[in-house]
């Protein structure tokens, strides 16, 4: 697995979604909003639940990733309004499925 991705990967491109999520977790637990284990196989966990119930979006210039223009910014701020709403359920998932 992975033989065409690295053929042609470069590593300009980035799901910007992954990142959303991932602030998102910080916060989460930066600010003890909540309380769960924060290991890595628990929250890889959560992200791929959160990342399967939003929209990617893919970015693959540098300029862009740094000033994004506006239609951009908002589909963003759409992402991280959808993640902030359902990572609460995902948190919940992983604390009652832990397989680690």
């Amino acid at each position: 697995m992975g033989y065409y991705k690295d053929q042609y990967y470069h590593f300009d491109l980035e799901n910007l979604t992954e990142e959303i999520v991932f602030e998102e977790l910080h916060r989460i637990v930066s600010e003890g909003v909540r309380e769960f284990c924060t290991c890595p196989v628990c929250v890889q966990d959560i992200a791929a639940i959160v990342l399967n119930r939003v929209p990617p979006i893919y970015c693959c210039s540098m300029l862009e990733k740094i000033s994004p223009r506006k239609s951009l910014q908002e589909r963003l701020e759409e992402t991280r309004e959808q993640v902030r709403a359902i990572i609460h359920e995902a948190i919940d998932t992983v604390i009652r499925f832990e397989h680690h």
